[in-house]
């Protein structure tokens, strides 16, 4: 039996996680990842520019994603970076560990509408865009017989 405190902190790594995704599909869906996949690396202010989006936003989320292992800080020229496997991972669509699509399906989790309960088979509605863009954006990775 888990004690309290134990059970406390296996639910904040789980919520840790959870926003882990969440911000990781904002890198997808800005465009950061895949700017620093081919810009390699960049001072935040320049990768703002390159992105178009906010530059102070941009440095506290680059400063979330060094802390969580999803992009390398070079303190000594205070430049963000990707690793190959984090590029891969992150930016490189149609790559069979390319896990964007995941975190796609995990944010549409929390977006679901109160307004699907009354159409037939709502369950499947309320998973919505995101979901079927998991299909899609694996479709060309996934076994064929599947």
């Amino acid at each position: 039996m888990k004690t309290n405190c134990r059970l406390l902190q296996e639910i904040l790594q789980d919520v840790g996680g959870a926003f882990a995704v969440l911000l990781g599909y904002i890198g997808d869906q800005t465009g950061v990842y895949a700017a620093l996949r081919d810009n390699g690396p960049c001072t935040s202010d320049a990768l703002a520019r390159a992105c178009n989006v906010d530059a102070r936003y941009l440095q506290e989320w680059l400063s979330a994603q060094a802390a969580a292992g999803y992009v390398l800080y070079h303190p000594e020229t205070d430049r963000f970076s990707l690793s190959p496997e984090q590029a891969t991972t992150l930016a490189q669509e149609g790559h069979p560990a390319f896990l964007q699509g995941f975190f796609q399906l995990l944010t549409a989790q929390f977006t679901t509408h109160e307004s699907d309960r009354n159409v037939p088979d709502w369950r499947w509605k309320a998973l919505g865009r995101p979901s079927w863009m998991l299909l899609l954006r694996y479709r060309q990775v996934l076994p064929s017989r599947l």
